[in-house]
């Protein structure tokens, strides 16, 4: 019998709290991106296979696009959209349905 998958979840600021706003390109943002994968790799030796992302714009969104790039190193991860309400874009920036 399978071990049951270890998940792993991810929320984070928008980009109107970050301080490079929406350009990432910023070293900020890179050196932030950095420290997500590696923190995320370290996830997966330790037995993470399921990675949740908030799909809001920003943060949840960088985790996201890691979370595809570690399935790709590797094809027993998942990764699931947690997609925010439709009034969220209305209340704070949220992905727009």
């Amino acid at each position: 019998m399978r071990a049951r998958p270890i998940s792993c979840c991810f929320s984070g600021h928008r980009p109107g709290k970050l301080p490079w706003g929406d350009d990432e390109g910023d070293r900020r943002c890179l050196a932030l991106k950095e420290r997500l994968w590696n923190a995320m790799e370290a996830a997966y030796e330790q037995g993470y296979r399921h990675f949740i992302c908030g799909m809001a714009q920003g943060c949840d969104l960088y985790f996201c696009e890691l979370a595809l790039a570690l399935r790709q190193l590797h094809g027993d991860v998942t990764v699931e959209a947690a997609i925010p309400c439709p009034s969220q874009a209305a209340a704070g920036g949220g992905l727009r349905l």
